[in-house]
């Protein structure tokens, strides 16, 4: 897998979950990233690994939403 393929997934992951513009996520990835020398983008890149792929934010929720067991 390679890493630009997850990264949006991360970003739009944090956004869908807790219903934020992915621009505002970036954002503050960036500036806590600066602000924490580093440390938070070990657990950005935890988030990387930890998060499902999804491409919008609509099939986050629709898997979300969806019964888990059938």
């Amino acid at each position: 897998m390679h890493i630009r393929r997850l990264r949006p997934g991360a970003r739009l992951g944090v956004a869908a979950y807790g219903e934020f513009r992915v621009d505002w996520v970036r954002t503050v990835v960036l500036l806590l990233t600066l602000f924490t020398g580093g440390l938070l983008a070990v657990a950005y890149l935890v988030l990387i690994l930890v998060l499902p792929v999804v491409p919008t934010v609509a099939e986050y929720e629709r898997r979300r939403d969806a019964p888990r067991y059938p």
